[in-house]
């Protein structure tokens, strides 16, 4: 069995803006993610087809509004803050069945968050349109949300061949879709990728 591993671990202040349109997620350090590309051709076993479900969910959002209407999501203002120890993604949206969704203009803070996935992506915001599983009917756009996270631990495990992304954000985002968001990072981090056959 092969393994891939990449690990990104500093003690520094990075604060960086960047307009993101990517595919798949990649190692791009300004979001403060490590990420090791798929190691062999995905498989078509149970685990790459519990990742083709739908997963919406803003979690802690305080001072914002979520609307939805019909299948139009709006996630607008609001800050998330997040208490050290918290495991699970503060927003994460994973294969959104025909859907159009937008957040815009909201603040994540975190401070302690730990996350060990041990089958799939992890990060403090996870989005993922789906369009690598052959879902090309939803668009997610993500304008001015800034990140600010210290003391992050983030592990995560793909397998089936398939790619890995730990970190403050990870994005697997169609080509059309836009996202801006701010990453500010503070204290001791720690992110690692491991991509297995």
């Amino acid at each position: 069995m092969a393994k891939a591993i990449q690990t990104f671990q500093f003690a520094a202040t990075i604060l960086a803006i960047s307009s993101l349109v990517m595919a798949s997620p990649s190692s791009i350090t300004n979001k403060g993610s490590a990420s090791q590309p798929k190691s062999t051709q995905p498989q078509n076993s149970a685990s790459s087809q519990t990742k083709n479900k739908e997963i919406i969910k803003i979690n802690g959002l305080k001072d914002g509004k979520i609307i939805q209407n019909g299948n139009n999501i709006v996630v607008q203002g609001g800050t998330i803050v997040s208490k050290p120890g918290t495991s699970q993604p503060l927003i994460q949206i994973q294969n959104p069945k025909n859907k159009n969704i937008l957040v815009q203009n909201t603040r994540i803070i975190s401070d302690g968050y730990k996350q060990d996935n041990s089958d799939g992506d992890a990060a403090i915001i996870i989005i993922e349109n789906g369009k690598q599983y052959g879902n090309s009917t939803s668009r997610v756009k993500v304008n001015n949300v800034r990140v600010k996270a210290q003391n992050t631990t983030v592990r995560a495990k793909s397998s089936g061949g398939a790619s890995a992304c730990a970190g403050v954000v990870c994005t697997g985002s169609g080509k059309d879709d836009e996202n801006n968001i701010t990453v500010e990072i503070r204290g001791n981090n720690y992110f690692e990728a491991i991509a297995n056959d």
